[in-house]
C-alpha cells in the first residue's frame, strides 16, 4: 500500500510540520534542537537545516519566537502572574523570560501587558501558534 506524497510536501516542510506539533500538542516550549530532532525521530543537521530553508531562521529563533507569541496570548490573562507564564512556556526563571521579552520586544512583560489591556487587545480567547502573528 503506497502512500501518495504532495509534490509541494518536501522532508523538509515535514520536519516542520512535525516540530510544530510538538510544541502545539506537548505545549514543548524549551526544548533544544537536539531534543527537538530526538522527539521527531531526525538527526539535529536535519532538524536545522530544515527551519533553516523553510522558515529563513534557525531553529532557536524559530522556538524564542513561539514562546513569545505565546507569551502575548497569556499576558492578556490578567488571572495568570508573570512568574506563572515565565515557567509554562518553558523559561527557568520569571527574570530570564522578563529578560528574553525585553530583549525581543523592547518593554517588560508587565509593561507590555499593561498597555494590551489598556488597548483592550482579546488575545486570551485563542492560541497563537507558528506561521501566525498578533503583530502585523
Amino acid at each position: 500500500h503506497k502512500t501518495e506524497l504532495r509534490a509541494d510536501i518536501t522532508p523538509a516542510h515535514t520536519i516542520v510540520e512535525q516540530a510544530t506539533a510538538v510544541v502545539c500538542r506537548d505545549g514543548r516550549f524549551s526544548l533544544t534542537a537536539l531534543e527537538m530532532a530526538q522527539a521527531i525521530g531526525v538527526s539535529q543537521w536535519q532538524l536545522r537545516s530544515a527551519f533553516k530553508s523553510i522558515t529563513g531562521s534557525r531553529y532557536s529563533d524559530w522556538i524564542a519566537n513561539v514562546r513569545l507569541e505565546k507569551a502575548y496570548v497569556l499576558l492578556v490573562d490578567p488571572a495568570l502572574q508573570i512568574s506563572q507564564i515565565a515557567f509554562m512556556i518553558g523559561y527557568n526563571s520569571p527574570a530570564n523570560f522578563s529578560t528574553a521579552f525585553l530583549r525581543q520586544t523592547g518593554v517588560t512583560p508587565s509593561k507590555w501587558r499593561h498597555d494590551a489591556m489598556k488597548r483592550g487587545d482579546g488575545y486570551s480567547s485563542r492560541d497563537v501558534w507558528p506561521g501566525t502573528s498578533l503583530r502585523q
